[in-house]
């Protein structure tokens, strides 16, 4: 078995991906010893550290007692951070028969890359210490020396979740969703709350989806003249930038790289950013309200009571203003925040714009050319790579020390996904609520003969499924509110803000 091919299909699972990978590379090590113990959740070091794995014993060429953190990625910056982390427990930690285990494996998936693969530390009065690190190339001897047992331990990992879901049986998610709504109303009432919007939020509105936007980009991209495009049928411009689509199969932010290199021709951003701003206020859809149910419903949500703000601040990953002029509509004192230096007055609601703020009147906010535009890959890895960025420490403390309500995130983004993980750790049980849209049974076998005379399997695998995404979900510190139609969030917005307990 090829394990890299393996995990590129598993990482496109979504927010499961990075689980079950974990769960399969811990699978893969248990087979060359028994010593291995996984506990991921469990395996508490300290107050706010947890580690995947530890073991007692030698492992290959590994001296034990020894702690395993696995990273989906590392670089230099991630891999100092666990060092220091590591030996900052060892020093201080008092739990006995864990301070021992002073030797320290790293498990990354990537390629490495600026990181030594053995290093020896010294610290202090304990000695020395040796800090490992093991990339896929690792795990595939593993798994080729147990290649016989290898589709077993794939099935293992893959099928454990279900088959939980299969013993304890579930209750209607109708009446969970009843008392979840409970459950976020009482922290929206205590004022420690937070906001996370996504591009659920401004599509409501009639903005353009991605897809959308950048097909659009890359129309204009290649046909620049005003008498060039006149002279190309709309359709036939559809399908040319379909098929090379198609062909290329880019990611979207590498195609994105793309059209901004095509469109400024140099690296000035200035006039992508001009670009992208006329293109996504131009293909917003004019028959749908500009102030949709939804963001008028969350723009409730920041409406103070008598006794003071219920939300704390807004973080979105939307680039527009529309969800500003919602809360200027209701007079609601707020701040748009998107470069470090910028600061809310106690007074003002921020609205943090993580991933960069195009305005369809960029006049109206000064230094706006200074935004971090997480639109193409140099964005994205500046913020990913970037530890101490300042949307990321935005992100992590509003996650850290806030109920957060996320709307309109489907929660596939690593880095969320990374900040997720590693809030999770300061705190027992998952805090956060994020809107999702069950799979209709119905709309699911339409229009296939083998599902619909398979019905009875695909109602198990749908029950399995929402099940397995609710775990998935519950180890980020997250808990679903599902839902069946769009029309649905806004209502039960209200009822979040309405909820009076008995």
């Amino acid at each position: 078995m090829n394990l890299k091919d393996k995990i590129d299909q598993v990482e496109s699972y979504g927010p499961s991906g990075y689980f079950l990978i974990e769960r399969l590379i811990f699978g893969i090590l248990k087979l060359e010893s028994r010593h291995i113990i996984y506990e991921p959740t469990n395996n508490k070091l300290s107050k706010n550290i947890y580690y995947d794995a530890y073991c007692d014993k030698n492992f290959l060429d590994i001296e034990g007692p020894f702690v395993i953190d696995f990273k989906l990625s590392l670089n230099k910056k991630s891999y100092d951070e666990s060092i220091s982390r590591h030996f900052k427990f060892f020093i201080q930690g008092d739990t006995p028969g864990v301070t021992k285990r002073k030797n320290l494996l790293i498990i990354t998936t990537r390629n490495l890359s600026n990181v030594p693969r053995q290093k020896e530390f010294f610290i202090g009065g304990s000695g020395s210490a040796q800090v490992y690190v093991w990339g896929i190339e690792d795990i595939q001897k593993i798994a080729d020396k147990h290649s016989g047992k290898m589709d077993e331990v794939l099935n293992a990992q893959l099928s454990s979740r279900f088959s939980h879901v299969e013993e304890k049986g579930l209750p209607d998610w109708k009446d969970v969703r009843k008392n979840t709504i409970e459950e976020i109303s009482k922290k929206y009432h205590s004022g420690h709350f937070s906001l996370f919007l996504g591009a659920g939020v401004s599509s409501s509105a009639g903005l353009p989806d991605w897809d959308t936007l950048l097909n659009s980009l890359f129309v204009s991209m290649l046909i620049t003249a005003e008498t060039e495009r006149d002279k190309i049928k709309e359709k036939t411009l559809r399908s040319i930038v379909d098929r090379l689509r198609e062909i290329d199969g880019p990611s979207s932010i590498a195609l994105a790289r793309y059209l901004r290199k095509g469109i400024t021709g140099s690296s000035a951003q200035e006039k992508f950013n001009e670009e992208l701003t006329r293109t996504l206020y131009e293909l917003r859809n004019t028959g749908v309200d500009v102030s949709s149910s939804l963001i008028r419903e969350i723009a409730n949500l920041c409406v103070p009571s008598r006794l003071g703000a219920k939300v704390k601040s807004v973080i979105t990953y939307n680039f527009d203003d529309l969800f500003e002029r919602e809360l200027k509509s209701k007079g609601l004192h707020h701040k748009s925040i998107y470069e470090e230096m910028d600061l809310p007055s106690s007074e003002e609601l921020p609205v943090y714009h993580v991933h960069g703020f195009l305005p369809e009147n960029r006049k109206e906010y000064p230094s706006i050319d200074r935004s971090t535009l997480v639109f193409s890959e140099e964005g994205y890895h500046k913020i990913y790579n970037e530890s101490y960025h300042w949307s990321n420490l935005i992100q992590l403390n509003n996650l850290k020390e806030n109920s957060c309500l996320m709307i309109g995130l489907s929660l596939t983004d690593p880095n969320l996904r990374r900040l997720l993980e590693i809030a999770r750790k300061s705190t027992e049980n998952a805090k956060h609520f994020a809107f999702m849209r069950r799979v209709d049974e119905n709309k699911f076998i339409e229009g296939s003969e083998d599902l619909v005379n398979g019905q009875k399997e695909v109602k198990k695998f749908l029950i399995n499924h929402h099940a397995l995404n609710e775990q998935v979900m519950q180890e980020l510190g997250v808990n679903i509110i599902w839902f069946e139609d769009f029309d649905d969030i806004p209502e039960i917005i209200k009822q979040i803000k309405s909820y009076k307990s008995a």
